[in-house]
């Protein structure tokens, strides 16, 4: 999430889906470099059917993962919530006079990878990423996501902590717009491991 534009009266607010663009074209890459492995190893011609599953992933999400615009109007008191997708828009209004608070909810999830070595034994790691979401939670108990949950920090990656205090920086920018209490929820403890920004 990224402020787009702000003025004293009116703040929007972008998720430009950067990452349907990364998770999408990640996959569509590793579908190319899987096929050509799978070619210039001599593979039957069966076998080169098998990367057309990650490329379809990749193709999927760049077609379905929604970009989310934001914008927030006092003059109006609305707020107008807009998300795209290759196969339409979708539009709501809500009341500003109607929010209670403003959350940036983290959780820890695990991320696995997989490699083959030079001797083609399979590995596979995994780490620790932090994964934030601004969420605005209304009166009636209705929540609003600001943005999609993105990974932003590992727990070896200090330089990445940065970038999820920017999120969290955003949502408190949003909040002192609104005028609305901005609470983060911090994720339990795993494995020792406490995070704090």
């Amino acid at each position: 999430m990224k402020i787009a534009s702000q003025t004293p009266d009116e703040l929007a607010l972008k998720d430009g889906g950067v990452f349907k663009f990364i998770f999408g074209g990640g996959f569509m890459a590793f579908s190319f470099v899987f096929a050509y492995m799978l070619y210039a190893s001599g593979t039957q011609d069966a076998a080169l059917l098998i990367p057309i599953v990650p490329f379809l992933i990749g193709l999927l999400s760049l077609l379905f993962i929604p970009s989310i615009m934001v914008d927030f109007n006092k003059t109006t008191g609305q707020i107008v919530y807009q998300t795209k997708r290759v196969t339409g828009t979708k539009t709501a209004q809500y009341a500003i006079a109607d929010v209670d608070r403003l959350e940036a909810r983290k959780q820890w999830r695990v991320q696995r990878t997989e490699s083959t070595n030079q001797r083609g034994v399979s590995l596979s790691n995994e780490r620790l990423v932090l994964m934030v979401q601004s969420i605005l939670v209304f009166k009636d108990g209705k929540e609003l996501p600001l943005d999609a949950m993105s990974g932003t920090a590992t727990q070896s990656t200090g330089s990445s902590l940065a970038i999820a205090g920017n999120e969290v920086s955003v949502g408190k920018q949003v909040a002192d717009f609104l005028g609305v209490p901005f609470q983060e929820i911090e994720p339990p403890q795993v494995g020792g491991i406490s995070m704090s920004l």
